[in-house]
């Protein structure tokens, strides 16, 4: 069975193809815009390297976010145009626990949070519990992805543990150091999300939820700019 995933809701976008459980290869890229082009252009080049088809797609994986909203929007609309045209099943994760199922983290056991710079002094956390259930490393919803102030994560992180994600380096200025003291960090574990992380999800377990292409929505959490300004009224509908 031939698969793909998609992962762009940081300025790093990635894009998987699998057979079965097999990764065959994976192409990355950086880019602070809109990651349409890339994600397009790297798909074809994965495809072609592979002998390949387009139409062998069977099944979608994708990165739902929370993130940037454009990046969402591109990882979510790739996936939904791929699985409408090849009548392809979707798997969706969001983009924090797919980060958290990176294999730098398949010895971990315990609690690990997910914090990621949103916006401003906005971040995206959840947090998490690895656990080994015969053998294998299996990550469990503690806290489910929520969009806080910088203020707000700190009070309630109230105990040292594994820290991963992108939010206390950006924001660093806006905690305090009793704070970044608690959050421990490891050398080896990255900060951004990779679409090759599903090859550690429940997408390539014996019965994986799957929805379909009208199904797969992005995770926003919280509301864009314009919608914030709308409501305080330093915005009017046209």
């Amino acid at each position: 069975m031939i698969s793909v995933a998609v992962e762009t809701s940081t300025a790093t976008g990635s894009v998987a193809l699998f057979a079965n459980n097999k990764l065959l290869g994976e192409k990355t890229w950086s880019r602070d815009g809109s990651h349409s082009e890339f994600l397009t252009d790297c798909f074809s080049q994965l495809l072609n390297e592979h002998k390949i088809l387009a139409t062998a797609v069977q099944r979608v994986a994708v990165g739902v976010g929370p993130g940037s909203f454009t990046g969402v929007r591109v990882a979510v609309n790739f996936a939904r145009a791929l699985a409408f045209a090849n009548s392809a099943k979707v798997y969706c994760l969001n983009s924090l626990e797919l980060l958290a199922l990176q294999p730098s983290l398949q010895n971990h056991v315990g609690r690990l949070s997910v914090v990621q710079f949103g916006f401003r002094d906005i971040v995206y956390a959840a947090t998490y519990e690895q656990k080994l259930v015969e053998g294998r490393a299996q990550v469990f919803e503690l806290e489910k992805p929520a969009a806080l102030t910088a203020e707000s994560l700190e009070l309630k992180l109230n105990d040292a543990h594994l820290v991963i994600g992108d939010a206390t380096t950006r924001l660093s200025a806006r905690f305090s150091p009793e704070f970044l003291a608690k959050c421990l960090r490891q050398s080896n574990v990255r900060d951004i999300p990779m679409a090759s992380d599903f090859v550690n999800s429940a997408f390539f377990m014996s019965n994986p939820t799957l929805t379909d292409w009208i199904h797969t929505i992005p995770l926003y959490i919280r509301a864009s700019e314009a919608e914030e300004k709308l409501k305080r009224g330093l915005l009017t509908p046209s």
